[in-house]
């Protein structure tokens, strides 16, 4: 589920239709401002379950038994999705080292950029390019705002076919902190805070 909502998110970031009006484009940076936060949150809550059920087994002395198989793209046709797929092994091992292992599966749907045969883009990639497009709007909506306030009649951000910009009639206005930084691109940085630490924590 984290790793499809990862997916969704990213194709948002690459949205062009979004660009294409000031609505669709708020739109589609509230949702994303939604959806990445809860998708750390999902993270975060898993990393935290991993770590509790390692714990409890450790507890109890019973070992730890863990489903793999085989994700190449030449096995694609070969997998059952089934606990009886052909290409699946059955691992016995101690809690701890089952949480090491689980613990790196996240670490690499999480990572920056990772070699992924299914060119599929890693949670922190995905933060990490709405956090630098935030900027951009910011920077861009702020132009656009001098260049009306300067007397240019076809000044608008972003370009519009329905007329007039809903953002450039006046300055982004969304706040900044003590060091002058938006606030939204601090909301991006504090769940790349909290990302990090789930990640590096194996």
């Amino acid at each position: 589920m984290l790793r499809k909502a990862t997916k969704v998110a990213s194709s948002c970031l690459d949205c062009h239709n979004c660009a294409t009006s000031s609505a669709l484009a708020i739109q589609n940076t509230m949702l994303l401002g939604t959806v990445l936060p809860t998708i750390a949150d999902g993270y975060a809550k898993m990393a935290t379950w991993i770590d509790e059920d390692a714990k409890r087994h450790d507890e109890r002395g019973e070992m730890r038994v863990m489903r793999v198989s085989d994700v190449a793209r030449e096995s694609l046709g070969l997998r059952a999705g089934s606990p009886d797929c052909p290409l699946g092994v059955t691992l016995r091992m101690e809690p701890q080292e089952w949480r090491r292992m689980t613990r790196r599966v996240i670490q690499y749907e999480m990572a920056v950029s990772r070699d992924d045969e299914f060119g599929e883009s890693g949670f922190m990639e995905v933060l990490v390019r709405m956090e630098k497009r935030l900027r951009k709007l910011r920077e861009e909506m702020n132009r656009a705002h001098a260049a009306i306030a300067a007397g240019d009649p076809a000044a608008q951000f972003p370009p519009s076919p329905a007329g007039a910009s809903l953002f450039a009639s006046k300055p982004c206005t969304g706040g900044v902190d003590a060091s002058g930084n938006p606030l939204c691109v601090k909301l991006m940085e504090s769940v790349s805070h909290v990302a990090k630490n789930i990640a590096v924590d194996v």
